[in-house]
């Protein structure tokens, strides 16, 4: 090892240290993530961050936000269901787009609103939690500019310890909507899955294909996602090829 990736591990430790001290002294699911929040704008040096979280219809809430413009972000995203922080949250994967403006066919109705509240660049990791997508987060920034690697692999960690502490703390038995929405994502993820899984199987398509199709059948049904995907897993349901 280098001596640049050397230094870039210590530094990386060094904020792990830090982080896990100040969750540590965390008073429920709402100051962890503040924390992650105030951690990663501080870290990464970007504007601000914010957090969306899967429901149980597969739909995204807004979690959290530590600035204003963020919080209008996450709304815009919420309402929409469109856009980087929704794509990483159904995907499972990153989302980085360094320049709002080059992604405007992608995002016709997000990007508008974001490019109106003065945000330029938004990057949106994953939040797993015992192998099952929960939400992500956003990284939001004025200025069009890419993130170095190393910024993205300790904002990838920063939200992995966020998850895990937000799961095992007591957070979760605390009756506030944020911890509502997490413990809800938790319980529901696991079995919908599953379903994804079994569809993708039995029709031969791919899972995000099976996902977006458990979601109209539910819809249509209006039914709630969960009871439709558990049906699907206990073999009391066959979708409809379409």
């Amino acid at each position: 090892m280098d001596d640049s990736h050397a230094r870039q591990d210590d530094r990386i430790a060094e904020v792990l240290l830090e982080y896990v001290r100040t969750l540590s002294r965390a008073n429920g699911a709402d100051d962890i993530l503040s924390a992650l929040n105030d951690f990663s704008t501080r870290y990464l040096g970007v504007y601000g961050v914010g957090i969306l979280v899967l429901d149980e219809n597969g739909d995204l809430q807004y979690g959290t936000a530590n600035t204003e413009t963020g919080r209008s972000i996450e709304h815009a995203e919420s309402e929409l269901q469109e856009g980087p922080c929704t794509d990483a949250a159904r995907r499972g994967t990153a989302v980085i787009v360094p320049d709002l403006e080059e992604v405007r066919e992608t995002y016709p109705r997000f990007v508008p609103r974001a490019l109106e509240l003065g945000v330029r660049a938004v990057h949106a990791l994953p939040i797993h939690h015992a192998g099952h997508l929960i939400g992500s987060l956003d990284i939001i920034s004025e200025e069009p500019g890419q993130l170095e690697d190393e910024a993205v692999r300790t904002a990838q960690l920063l939200v992995e310890v966020a998850a895990s502490y937000v799961a095992n703390s007591r957070a979760l038995a605390e009756k506030t909507t944020l911890a509502q929405q997490l413990q809800t994502a938790l319980e529901s993820r696991a079995v919908i899955e599953q379903a994804k899984g079994v569809v993708s199987a039995h029709q031969g398509i791919p899972v995000e294909e099976a996902f977006d199709r458990i979601r109209r059948y539910a819809r249509s049904k209006q039914r709630k996602l969960k009871e439709v995907a558990g049906e699907i897993v206990r073999q009391e349901l066959e979708l409809p090829a379409e």
